[in-house]
């Protein structure tokens, strides 16, 4: 993705340089589950309604989305 889009999915993130491995989807059946079992964890993590986001920071510098089964990009 170009560092524009990589804006709208992975907010305040910058890659290190491109290409690169910017993130990854995790599909999940219960997305409340996820956002529960993150919050369990002490995991920050943006809310974007269909999408829950745990930033590069927080995911060794690669984002990780979770995402409902059948929205998976």
């Amino acid at each position: 993705v170009d560092p524009d889009y990589l804006g709208k999915m992975v907010p305040h993130s910058t890659p290190p340089q491109l290409p690169s491995l910017v993130g990854v989807a995790v599909s999940t059946s219960d997305l409340d589950q996820a956002r529960q079992a993150l919050q369990a964890g002490q995991i920050d993590f943006i809310d974007r309604g269909e999408r829950l986001v745990v930033a590069p920071a927080q995911a060794c510098g690669s984002a990780v989305l979770f995402e409902p089964e059948e929205t998976v990009v």
